[in-house]
């Protein structure tokens, strides 16, 4: 399996529509197009609190990231201990310091992030089944308090359903910080509903994200 973190044209810009809202016969597995993936999907553009950086336990030392971004550059791949001081990690050939090493298959297939990471030793493969088979997820608070506001029977059809008004929310959330492209909205959102009622929901929200600048 092919693993990089080279990018031909890391000044391309990505194409105004989302990768997850291309239909299949516009996916053209093409080298530029695997670029304008990468240039969306797999660039950690901004590393912040708390998502990536974080305080090192007993340090006063800025926080750092905690997925070791912008990492050094090599012109061939390399096992070394430049990303994570701690321990051995392979690098792939890599000419662009925040790109998130893929392998062009999966990038193209999934059309979405993906982070792979051959493990360098049984042990640490051992320790990275351990920490996600116990891994704790945060509560999300906006969601949370979302959850109570919400009515929990369907009184009046499906749009003011608690799924559906917290599918919604979660759509809305999910396009508000993550800048899902607006014209692709319309294929993937509402897929619940009956015909009659789509357009008029479709609108109201197109109109809520227009409001949002």
């Amino acid at each position: 399996m092919n693993i990089t973190a080279w990018n031909a044209d890391e000044l391309r810009r990505p194409n105004v529509r989302n990768p997850i809202s291309l239909a299949h016969a516009n996916v053209t597995n093409t080298a530029d197009q695997f670029v304008a993936f990468l240039n969306r999907l797999q660039v950690h553009s901004t590393c912040r609190v708390p998502y990536c950086l974080q305080p090192k336990r007993g340090s006063k030392a800025p926080p750092s990231c905690r997925i070791f971004f912008p990492r050094p550059l090599f012109p061939d791949p390399v096992v070394t201990q430049e990303i994570n001081h701690k321990g051995w990690l392979l690098s792939p050939a890599r000419n662009q310091a925040n790109l998130n090493q893929c392998t062009p298959l999966l990038t193209v297939g999934w059309m979405a992030n993906t982070d792979i990471q051959p493990p360098t030793s049984f042990h640490a493969v051992l320790s990275y089944i351990d920490k996600y088979a116990s891994k704790l997820e945060k509560s999300s608070a906006p969601v949370r308090r979302r959850c109570r506001t919400l009515p929990r029977t369907d009184t009046r059809g499906s749009s003011s359903c608690y799924g559906s008004i917290l599918l919604n929310y979660l759509l809305l959330y999910y396009i508000y910080f993550y800048n899902f492209d607006r014209e692709g909205l319309g294929e993937v959102m509402f897929i619940y509903y009956t015909p009659a009622a789509k357009l008029p929901l479709l609108n109201n929200f197109k109109a809520y994200l227009d409001h949002l600048g």
